[in-house]
């Protein structure tokens, strides 16, 4: 049975203990739950902090806070690293996002805003 969605955000059960991966991205593997993304894929931000089994929060559009995995200037596009956190996008990534403010080292939680802008070109 499918769902309805409201909003910029869905609910999903972690598959994994999620409890120190707020402001990371994720995805839903195949049996729906959240897992943290992997390199130049995500289908949005956890914006909560859930337990395996739990129930997360995640933002897929609109304006967002992201883990940053180093320097990126504003403007950037960006997409996942390996951990989930935010790195600019490579030629065939998936370009999740642009950057609204500098982030500044390893770490920094930036402002982006989730555009899901296709495949980064060569």
């Amino acid at each position: 049975m499918g769902t309805e969605q409201f909003g910029p955000y869905i609910a999903a059960r972690a598959g994994a203990d999620l409890r120190d991966k707020q402001y990371y991205a994720v995805v839903l593997d195949t049996d729906g739950e959240i897992q943290v993304a992997t390199s130049g894929v995500g289908i949005g931000i956890l914006v909560d902090n859930p337990n395996e089994g739990e129930y997360g929060t995640i933002q897929v559009a609109e304006g967002a806070k992201w883990v940053a995995a180093g320097a990126i200037n504003p403007g950037t596009y960006v997409t996942s690293d390996a951990n989930g956190r935010a790195i600019p996008a490579s030629a065939g990534d998936e370009r999740l996002a642009f950057l609204k403010e500098a982030a500044v080292a390893s770490g920094h939680v930036v402002s982006v805003q989730i555009v899901h802008a296709g495949q980064a070109n060569a």
